[in-house]
């Protein structure tokens, strides 16, 4: 078993030396304080029983939500108050919005523009298809939580939204959705594609230009949905990337000077598979 801050400490300065130039200054931040966490770097602090009056001494936490040995207490606080907004007896469902892979590389050069892009026209989009009276007429409750990456930490944008199962009309009347879904997901994908179109034409025209013409008529702009319950399995399951990362310290099994070997899960099988990656030099096979 390893950890993050031992990876980093061993190989953080040199691949700073090498690729700083293409990193972003949160990056470098979060690599820092990573490296730091739990050292006397980042703090010390001394606890002292109430009761038997036991002293005890440790080094503190970075406290930075991408440090994978941090941020667990405030996951548990965010899922209790979203459990508590949970209506009773009403079914809920789980909305994904996703982007093509044409768009990913556009999206990660230029994280703080279009991850803002894409939660706000997802959000506006689903809105208003379900303001629609043509296919349900009513706001629903919704929380939304973006997600960058895949089981196999592959970088794939998208947000995933859990809302109620029909909503309050304007008349303040309460409206139920499909069983199956909350609102026909083709019209979801049509206007949200044309959104982000526009709006990436409108506000970021240099990014827009960089960007190859299909992309616009790719089918690959899903929207998923399906109904999940009482809801509070999802919330769980999104918890976990509120304030947390997608490697784990559990998913690290072991690293050297060469390899880091880490645990996933595939997201068609759902099997548990291991996958060998550089540290700095060649992996040795």
């Amino acid at each position: 078993m390893g950890s993050m801050g031992e990876i980093f400490r061993a190989h953080g300065p040199e691949y700073r030396a090498r690729f700083a130039d293409r990193m972003s200054t949160d990056q470098r931040r979060a690599m820092r304080d990573i490296e730091a966490c739990h050292t006397s770097a980042a703090g010390e602090a001394l606890w002292r029983c109430p009761r038997c009056r036991k002293r005890h001494f440790t080094f503190v936490g970075c406290g930075n939500r991408h440090c994978p040995a941090c941020g667990g207490t405030r996951a548990e606080q965010w899922l209790r108050k979203h459990s508590a907004l949970l209506l009773p007896g009403v079914v809920y469902h789980l909305i994904t919005f996703t982007v093509p892979s044409g768009l990913r590389r556009a999206i990660r050069s230029h994280p703080r523009e279009l991850l803002e892009l894409l939660m706000r026209l997802s959000s506006d989009t689903l809105l208003d298809v379900c303001a629609n009276e043509k296919f349900l007429g009513a706001t629903p409750g919704l929380s939304a939580v973006l997600h960058t990456w895949t089981r196999q930490y592959w970088y794939h944008p998208h947000v995933h939204f859990i809302g109620t199962g029909g909503g309050l009309n304007a008349q303040g009347q309460w409206v139920d959705a499909h069983p199956k879904f909350l609102v026909p997901v083709p019209a979801l994908s049509l206007v949200f594609r044309a959104r982000f179109r526009d709006a990436l034409r409108e506000q970021y025209p240099e990014i827009f230009a960089r960007i190859k013409s299909n992309v616009w008529k790719e089918h690959q702009w899903v929207v998923h949905s399906k109904p999940v319950g009482a809801g509070q399995t999802t919330l769980a399951y999104l918890a976990r990337y509120v304030y947390r990362v997608a490697l784990s310290q559990r998913a690290i099994l072991r690293h050297n000077a060469k390899c880091i070997t880490v645990r996933y899960r595939k997201s068609d099988t759902n099997k548990v598979r291991t996958m060998r990656l550089e540290s700095m030099t060649s992996c040795a096979t």
